[in-house]
């Protein structure tokens, strides 16, 4: 058996069939610098991700917001007299605690939120910030619900509140709520001496305003039907309720609560009393409605 080898220059061969071919001397460079490329371009690659990675974690969350979206402003324009937009979006921002050095590391949204909700225009508040330079502040503004009187440098006053109690307005000059006032019903029986925005009235009244506000949501004619609602102290704990309709000279006595279904039905008893004639108070404290006279009417 003979073997048929055939020989080539070459340095470096491989067997195949039982011969050697020989293999060109320029791929293992060509090999070489191939690898040096890729591991150039990896490298490349890695210190580019390495320098976005720092920028986007270290250094671009802690440079200035670019952007703060302030929603919900037409809401406290409303209650706050006097203001236009840009100065209570400067108010808010401010109170906020947000300066032009805030960026979105150090914007505190729990803390802002409350912060806002201490001033007394402002009902409720969030802040939330979107990654990475942009900050979002929703506001809502307190709205008026009912009026009563205040004593101000020796003189009567309107004062505005919310469905919470809080002063939100008082008239310092005259004629100064004159359209805020209009369909708005007086609650009497406050002591405001002197009157001043922010105050609160006490947290027993507060159910009562509550029910105000749902009345005034639900059925607005029923609020605008009554002229007054005067509080009337209990001589040692607790209060009661005297509504004065507007077009009937009849007054209405309650306990200390009221609702919907309450003042309609009360409403309804006050025209039936008006068209028969000679009541002069209708008493619906107890589970049995009475009625007073009026003077001189046997």
């Amino acid at each position: 058996m003979t073997e048929d080898y055939s020989y080539g220059e070459y340095r470096s061969g491989e067997y195949r069939s039982g011969e050697y071919r020989s293999v060109p001397a320029e791929a293992p460079a060509r090999r070489t610098r191939l690898e040096k490329i890729i591991r150039w371009v990896v490298a490349l690659a890695a210190s580019a991700l390495a320098f976005e990675l720092v920028w986007l974690l270290g250094v671009h969350p802690f440079m200035p917001l670019a952007h703060i979206d302030v929603q919900g402003l037409e809401t406290l324009e409303g209650a706050a007299r006097g203001l236009d937009g840009d100065v209570l979006r400067e108010d808010v921002l401010r109170l906020a605690g947000i300066t032009e050095r805030t960026s979105f590391a150090t914007l505190d949204c729990e803390a802002a939120g409350r912060a806002l909700e201490d001033y007394y225009l402002v009902y409720r508040a969030k802040a939330f910030k979107h990654y990475p330079d942009r900050a979002v502040i929703i506001v809502e503004g307190r709205s008026a619900l009912a009026c009563s009187l205040g004593m101000l440098e020796g003189r009567m006053v309107p004062v505005i509140f919310d469905r919470e109690g809080v002063v939100i307005d008082f008239g310092a000059e005259d004629g100064a709520l004159e359209e805020d006032l209009k369909g708005m019903p007086v609650v009497s029986g406050l002591v405001f001496n002197p009157p001043a925005l922010g105050a609160r009235i006490p947290a027993r009244f507060h159910g009562l305003f509550e029910e105000l506000e749902t009345i005034r949501r639900r059925r607005p004619e029923l609020m605008q039907a009554l002229s007054e609602i005067r509080i009337v102290r209990k001589a040692f704990d607790g209060f009661e309720l005297m509504l004065y309709p507007v077009s009937q000279r009849v007054r209405v006595l309650l306990g200390s609560e009221l609702n919907e279904d309450l003042l309609k039905y009360t409403l309804m008893m006050v025209k039936a009393a008006a068209r028969y004639g000679g009541a002069d108070t209708l008493d619906f404290r107890t589970s049995m409605a009475s009625y007073s006279p009026k003077e001189g009417i046997p």
